[in-house]
């Protein structure tokens, strides 16, 4: 570990200050004290500006000796910052990742260099697996929320270890929370339903009519949008009685019936800054939007007295209630926009309950094909 400090002169006023080693008000020249790599060192940097001599100890730690490095390979070690400027940009321009994944990412970046800041890490090469194992200490998420935000930590490294920014990625030895289990989408209960419409009738929003509020629920309802998506909502996305949710790969449109009450409400509104219908000109980006009715649900859920209301629960109960009606999860996944059923299985496997007895009915009428068994032989029926 490297320390630099000011060798003041006989005339300089920081000679008789408290904190002469650190005294900043000088041009007196640093001094770099302790061990890098195999060699103890006590020297001159030659230089006043406390700056340069920062960026000269933390490169030298960075790559684990004092010696200079050869000519062709002296370029500067990259710097957390740019690393991170250049994952965003590619992650941005290149991949073209969605806006929710781009503002995860950019969460996670902005506390790996606030942590780098605290232990005054300046370099990629810095960041070892004993910081990032002390970086992932210091969330105070769920174990679940914790091994996602990981998986964006390793992606981040995993780019810069192709790069050749870094040596050894550091991360792949971080290990994340185990023994995670998947929890139990919960839809709403018909009476909470209810009791959320009857809220919306009667809650107070600002800038927000009962009738839109009831209108914005019902399409989360029987649709299964996520809330950004509701949101964004353009009178072109509607065609006849059919919302449009999304074109597949395929290049195939998937589009979801509503139900007719719930078409005339939407056709009751007025539509805001041109064609959206449940947005204002102030918050046309998605983020903002979904934020602004996140709060407004809140407060009919507080209203209504659901306990854990969250509008992501209108979705699990537009999937679960296509479940028990004994649609196959193949066509529940398109309708959610799953990149796979997997993904639907995984959410929604912990409502066999609901699924057994239909499962049941189709074994019991297998019976009446082939006869039930009785002392060893089977009775045609």
């Amino acid at each position: 570990m490297l320390s630099i400090f000011r060798l003041h002169g006989p005339r300089c006023s920081g000679k008789k200050s408290k904190h002469d080693r650190t005294y900043r008000r000088c041009s007196c020249h640093i001094h770099v004290e302790g061990k890098c790599g195999d060699r103890f060192l006590r020297q001159s940097l030659h230089t006043s500006n406390w700056q340069k001599a920062q960026r000269r100890v933390a490169e030298a730690e960075a790559r684990g000796s004092w010696d200079p490095l050869p000519e062709e390979v002296q370029a500067r070690p990259i710097t957390i910052l740019k690393a991170k400027s250049d994952f965003l940009k590619d992650a941005e321009s290149g991949r073209r990742l969605g806006a929710s994944t781009l503002r995860k990412y950019r969460l996670m970046l902005r506390h790996l260099e606030e942590f780098a800041a605290k232990k005054g890490l300046l370099y990629m090469k810095q960041l070892d697996g004993e910081a990032l194992r002390e970086f992932r200490d210091s969330w105070k998420l769920s174990p679940r929320t914790a091994l996602k935000k990981l998986e964006r930590v390793k992606a981040f490294f995993r780019f810069a270890s192709e790069n050749d920014w870094i040596g050894t990625n550091p991360a792949r030895l971080v290990r994340g929370p185990a023994n995670i289990r998947d929890t139990q989408k919960l839809p709403f209960e018909p009476a909470e339903i209810e009791r959320i419409m009857e809220a919306c009738r009667q809650v107070r929003l600002q800038g927000c009519t009962n009738d839109d509020l009831v209108a914005f629920v019902l399409v989360l309802r029987y649709s299964g949008l996520l809330i950004g998506d509701a949101s964004m909502l353009t009178l072109e996305r509607f065609k006849e009685n059919d919302l449009f949710l999304y074109t597949q790969k395929s290049g195939t449109h998937v589009y979801v019936p509503l139900p007719p009450f719930v078409m005339s409400l939407v056709r009751a509104i007025k539509p805001r800054h041109g064609q959206y219908l449940f947005t204002g000109p102030h918050s046309l980006r998605m983020e903002t939007a979904s934020d602004l009715w996140r709060r407004k649900l809140g407060q009919v859920f507080t209203k209504a007295k659901i306990q854990g209301g969250h509008p992501h629960r209108f979705r699990h109960t537009f999937a679960v209630e296509l479940l028990k009606k004994g649609v196959p999860v193949e066509e529940v996944s398109i309708l959610l926009g799953h990149s796979s059923v997997r993904i639907t299985e995984k959410h929604y496997a912990s409502w066999v309950p609901a699924r057994q007895e239909i499962l049941k009915s189709h074994v019991a009428k297998t019976w009446e094909t082939f006869g039930v068994i009785e002392g060893g032989k089977a009775q045609a029926k």
